[in-house]
């Protein structure tokens, strides 16, 4: 049930009651208009169909003739578009949408089966950022959300399809973020779904953080993360759910490169380049964002700040001292770190009444709790008996952190009413 329909019942109810006149209950349902949203069964069916028209052309393409390839292609496309506004204009918005896949689908393919035809050499992501122009303009013209994942998608592919054939470099790399951020963001501020922006800055934090790997020392990763932090301190309210989706990305990012750091020592161990200038880049980005947290009354979230302290502390010495040498167990200081940030995050989200802090900070928790169990028992136990302590204490830590954390949620959730 949805939470139009759910407010309509339950208002329906209040005017029966007395509490409320039908008036007022025509103004509250005017807060919640309906909401037209797209079936994924005909969208299944559009990506299906369109599969299933390219790899019958595919299959015989090689005994059409060229001038009749070019003909199939545009003839199905234009069909495909013209089809989807005559559905839309009889009252088939559903079925509109999903013709209008299938015309986007066959204008992608036909970038690579044109390209196939005259042996053209260009590099294959050009066509992916073409084809994402094209869906560009009918996202805008149509405004479905619906498109806007299929957009969201051909870009992310893009990336995904360059990556695995080292295609994406220099210029293509910078046409990505360019694409993003004009064609991306500002739909993204019309369809401010949370399913939607999740997967939009998922996908380009995963490539950014891809992207500064090139640079080869390990302060990089925790200095990009930093900084989409400190952007998503800045946003304000207005913008949300932008701000809140951007610093849950940050905290998992920060605390799973953490713990690969704890068990993968080697980047750790044999960072390139020089530290002095990372670790004071990484403390300025750490002053900032306390400066910004302070200015907004927000000081506990300073507590988001013990994972990229806890990196500095540990590079320091190192870019001060001349001999260039680690701290002895640099593990030590960042299992302490993922059990304070854990701590801090339960904390804060419970005196701010944050359900989201709270389930994220006892997931935290527990996966602390078994890092450090693994790296400090692992050299010394019988593997056996490593196995069967392991999973008892995750069980009992899961069971006590579960029952906790559902009243910590009760309770936020009963003082937020």
């Amino acid at each position: 049930m949805d939470k139009r329909t759910l407010i309509q019942q339950e208002s329906a109810a209040w005017v029966k009651d007395g509490v409320i006149t039908s008036e007022q209950q025509e103004r509250i349902m005017e807060r919640y208009p309906v909401v037209n949203r797209v079936s994924a069964l005909p969208i299944l069916a559009a990506v299906l169909f369109g599969l299933g028209v390219l790899a019958f052309i595919a299959s015989n393409w090689s005994g059409i003739a060229p001038v009749a390839k070019l003909v199939i292609i545009f003839a199905s496309m234009a069909l495909a578009y013209v089809g989807a506004d005559r559905l839309r204009a009889r009252g088939y918005a559903r079925l509109g949408t999903a013709v209008t896949l299938i015309g986007i689908v066959i204008f992608g393919a036909g970038f690579f089966l044109i390209g196939q035809m005259y042996h053209l050499s260009a590099n294959p992501i050009n066509a992916f950022y073409l084809w994402f122009v094209g869906a560009l303009a009918l996202v805008w013209h149509y405004k479905e959300r619906a498109l806007f994942v299929a957009l969201q998608l051909i870009l992310t592919v893009s990336a995904f399809y360059g990556e695995m054939d080292g295609m994406r470099e220099g210029v293509s790399v910078a046409v990505y973020y360019a694409l993003f951020a004009l064609g991306v963001l500002p739909l993204l501020l019309r369809f401010r779904g949370t399913g939607t922006v999740t997967f939009s800055f998922a996908s380009f934090l995963l490539f950014a953080l891809i992207d500064v790997s090139a640079w080869e020392h390990v302060l990089t990763y925790p200095l990009l993360l930093l900084a989409f932090y400190v952007i998503a301190q800045l946003i304000t309210g207005k913008a949300e759910p932008f701000g809140q989706v951007m610093r849950v990305l940050s905290y998992v990012a920060i605390f799973v490169y953490t713990i690969f750091q704890i068990f993968i020592d080697d980047l750790l161990t044999h960072p390139t380049g020089p530290y002095l200038a990372p670790c004071l880049i990484l403390a300025a980005l750490i002053a900032a964002s306390a400066v910004v947290a302070v200015m907004r009354g927000k000081k506990a979230d300073l507590g988001d700040l013990i994972p990229y302290a806890a990196f500095l502390l540990v590079f320091a010495p190192t870019a001060l001292s001349s001999a260039g040498v680690l701290m002895a167990d640099w593990s030590v200081p960042l299992i302490i770190s993922l059990f304070a940030f854990s701590s801090v995050m339960i904390m804060t989200g419970e005196k701010r009444r944050e359900v989201y802090r709270i389930n994220l900070g006892a997931i935290f928790f527990g996966i602390s709790c078994f890092v450090a169990y693994i790296n400090f028992a692992w050299d010394f136990m019988d593997k056996s008996v490593f196995l069967l302590l392991g999973g008892a204490l995750l069980l009992a830590i899961s069971f006590l952190l579960e029952r906790k954390r559902r009243h910590w949620v009760d309770e936020a959730r009963r003082d937020g009413q």
